[in-house]
């Protein structure tokens, strides 16, 4: 019964070597989007980026702040026993302003940071957004679809 088991532990350890494809190493670049690591960046252009997107969360946390403000706001009035149509609907249009707003500095993060990169880097960070990889969590360019 040992040896049976002594087998099967020989041969998960060797089936798990061969379970993972080994990844390209790439310095840990905090604070900018996980994808940013596949485009060989100079270490200005990390900087720049670094700082854009400090400022792009920071940002997107006082417009969240704000959100979720005016959606506790907007539930209140909503369930209120003698809710005010008029009131209501004057917080839906600040919260569609506010998610509008959102929309715009996430496209303003993304403009400022292409003008940082090269024609070549661009397009390749191009090929990120495209697949969905625009955010934190993207293992980049081999990680989907290579399956």
């Amino acid at each position: 019964m040992r040896k049976v088991f002594a087998g099967l532990a020989v041969m998960l350890v060797v089936f798990s070597l061969f379970a993972q494809p080994p990844h390209k190493a790439h310095p840990p670049r905090v604070g900018v989007p996980m994808w940013v690591g596949e485009l060989d960046l100079t270490k200005d252009q990390v900087k720049r980026i670094r700082d854009l997107h400090f400022k792009h969360r920071e940002a997107m946390l006082e417009l969240r702040t704000q959100l979720e403000k005016k959606q506790m706001e907007f539930e209140k009035l909503i369930l209120a026993d003698n809710f005010d149509e008029k009131a209501i609907m004057k917080v839906a249009d600040e919260i569609a302003q506010l998610r509008a707003e959102r929309f715009r500095v996430g496209i303003r993060f993304r403009l400022d940071m292409f003008k940082v990169l090269t024609p070549e880097q661009r397009e390749e960070a191009k090929e990120f957004l495209i697949r969905g990889c625009g955010g934190v969590g993207c293992k980049g360019k081999h990680h989907r679809g290579s399956h």
